[in-house]
């Protein structure tokens, strides 16, 4: 009898929560808390904050206080790091506010992943702010990045979070492509402009400094030297604005363009697979996934173009600071992806990827090509060893519905926000993709216990 009434009520439990569940309530901890007693995506998914609604708006809270309650509103393109102590961090992108109006944000945010709670730190939680410069190279409480979207996030010594470019507002509130280079100092909650110009749409000048753009990758090596590779903007004048595939460093006072070139839809050289050589370059593209490895170099996975028709890329390559190297995938456009025997991703763009601890790439989702040859918008989970790709999770079919129930998974999206914690567990926070019924910004966050 005493059994009989265990199975019971763990059924009646069961019937409540997907009672709840379809009601299209708010998930705060309610996954969480069904995870930690056993439930969860054989795959290793686990919806553990947000909303499984489309379109949320922001709850902020009070400015610097974490609360159960806080939620980034529904948003794609933000700008990401995670600081030395795991924290996460999250900045803009184009979404909701506090208010339920769409536009470009400007508002940082701090997640903590052993308290499951967000706090606004900084900025406005209203849309479209126009950038606050201050004094180049001179924090201050005052200085604040204007709303923009795919901005390059970049995590610089002593906890200091780098952010260049994106699509947004500059300081007259004017909407256009930024080549603005900020420090962000955690220690001191104060922004730093430290480069470039504080008014949007700004040519490459020479190769003394990269015009405005958007879609581009970064990364900081040894040196301390920050680097961006391509993305869609501004080239010589005056060509307008296209995709690119120039290669920048920045010392800490002065840029040099190190490789690639400044005009727009350069046509790129592969040259042999697996062979360095000078005179190799990707072709120019935006939208690309790109990890840095254990002995520094730099690499990117697929992108965008657009040359008399969409062109997605499944080409992987390796920068080591002075060449490229064509290390994988096809050289050709739109390839769908390959899901058993010799495995590699479809073409594809906007998706997400880190690096974990033990040298291994993964990479999740995007817009691009599914294992059939139909491009939509994913949610496969790849990891990248140095020499293969494997097929972790999600499916090989594009455009596929989130799962919030029984067996978690997150659907089909792109431009959502990703980190990896101390325990190499995977994160993803938004972008635009699918709920359990429909399409749209999101802000629900997910772990992939790895």
């Amino acid at each position: 009898m005493k059994k009989f009434f265990i199975i019971f009520l763990s059924l009646t439990i069961t019937l409540i929560l997907i009672s709840i569940f379809s009601s299209g309530c708010d998930l705060f901890t309610i996954i969480e808390s069904s995870a930690s007693n056993g439930t969860g995506d054989p795959h290793g998914w686990m919806l553990i904050n947000g909303s499984d609604q489309i379109e949320g708006d922001g709850i902020y809270g009070t400015q610097g206080a974490p609360a159960t309650g806080n939620i980034p509103g529904g948003r794609e393109g933000a700008t990401t790091w995670k600081d030395s102590s795991g924290n996460f961090w999250l900045f803009g992108g184009y979404g909701k506010d506090k208010d339920g109006l769409e536009g470009n944000l400007n508002d940082l945010w701090k997640y903590n992943p052993s308290t499951n709670q967000w706090a606004w730190i900084k900025g406005s939680n209203i849309l479209n702010q126009n950038g606050i410069y201050g004094t180049l190279n001179t924090p201050d409480p005052a200085n604040n990045p204007g709303g923009r979207s795919y901005g390059a996030g970049i995590l610089g010594t002593s906890n200091n979070l780098w952010l260049f470019g994106g699509y947004g507002r500059d300081k007259d509130g004017l909407q256009g492509y930024l080549n603005d280079l900020w420090k962000y100092d955690i220690s001191t909650n104060q922004w730093s402009w430290v480069s470039g110009s504080d008014s949007g749409d700004q040519w490459t000048s020479g190769t003394t400094i990269p015009g405005g753009k958007t879609f581009t990758k970064g990364w900081i090596d040894s040196s301390n030297n920050i680097w961006i590779f391509g993305g869609y903007g501004y080239g010589i004048e005056p060509a307008g604005t296209g995709n690119l595939n120039d290669m920048w460093k920045f010392d800490g006072s002065v840029w040099e363009l190190v490789k690639g070139t400044t005009t727009l839809y350069d046509a790129g050289s592969y040259g042999t697979m697996n062979v360095t050589d000078i005179n190799n370059i990707p072709p120019a593209r935006s939208i690309t996934c790109g990890w840095k490895d254990t002995s520094g170099n730099f690499f990117i996975f697929g992108g965008y173009s657009y040359d008399s028709g969409d062109i997605f890329f499944q080409d992987l390559w390796k920068f080591d600071g002075a060449n490229w190297t064509w290390v994988g995938g096809t050289s050709g456009q739109n390839a769908s992806g390959v899901y058993s025997g010799t495995m590699v991703p479809g073409a594809r763009f906007i998706c997400t990827c880190w690096s974990d601890s033990s040298g291994n790439f993964w990479l999740y989702g995007g817009a691009g090509y599914d294992g059939y040859g139909t491009e939509g918008k994913l949610n496969d989970l790849w990891r990248y060893n140095g020499s293969e790709w494997a097929w972790i999770s999600g499916s090989d079919t594009a455009d596929e519905y989130g799962v919030y129930t029984v067996d978690p998974v997150p659907g089909g999206r792109t431009g959502c926000s990703g980190w990896i914690d101390s325990s190499n567990r995977l994160w993803i926070f938004g972008g635009e993709g699918y709920n359990s019924s429909s399409l749209g910004r999101l802000n629900d966050l997910w772990r992939y216990r790895n």
